[in-house]
């Protein structure tokens, strides 16, 4: 899987955080209702669930603030 290149130049997202987020997209997890849980994405990885929530959790933390802007 791979993740777009701008992303990855700008310093914005680790090889890893993109890869993990290409497969959650395509795979469906974000959309409603959910066609892939986080194991069945872990599965498309070939990975463990906390091997995959992790770097996810990291990159939605690391992309949110400057799609939504900073609400503190």
């Amino acid at each position: 899987m791979r993740f777009d290149a701008r992303s990855r130049r700008s310093g914005r997202l680790a090889d890893r955080q993109g890869e993990v987020l290409q497969a959650a997209l395509e795979t469906g997890r974000f959309q409603r209702p959910r066609d892939a849980t986080v194991g069945g994405v872990a599965d498309v990885l070939a990975t463990d669930r906390a091997t995959f929530a992790e770097p996810l959790a990291s990159t939605q933390r690391r992309l949110l603030p400057s799609i939504v802007g900073n609400r503190d």
